[in-house]
């Protein structure tokens, strides 16, 4: 037995009839395909800085906010999102 049959809990389920049996493939019919935009950097520099006013300066100087907890910044600033929050549910 294939040990992704363990897991299928609602082929499983199917097979009892306790719910109804889902045909995936005909449910992905005309569904446009996924595409993922490539968000990654081109290029990534360490920079070092030998004093907290270099630091301000610099950070004037791209007008962005450089803090103790700031680990890593986009150059031109970009909007940054979080999915940790978002939920899909059925309609």
């Amino acid at each position: 037995e294939d040990v992704e049959d363990e897991f299928d809990i609602l082929g499983l389920l199917a097979s009892r009839g306790i719910v109804e049996p889902v045909d995936y493939e005909e449910m992905w019919q005309g569904m446009p395909e996924f595409e993922q935009e490539d968000k990654t950097e081109i290029k990534s520099i360490k920079i070092n800085f030998a004093t907290q006013e270099d630091i301000d300066r610099f950070s004037e100087l791209i007008g962005q906010n450089i803090t103790e907890k700031t680990r890593s910044i986009w150059y031109p600033e970009q909007e940054i999102s979080s999915y940790v929050k978002v939920r899909f549910t059925d309609e």
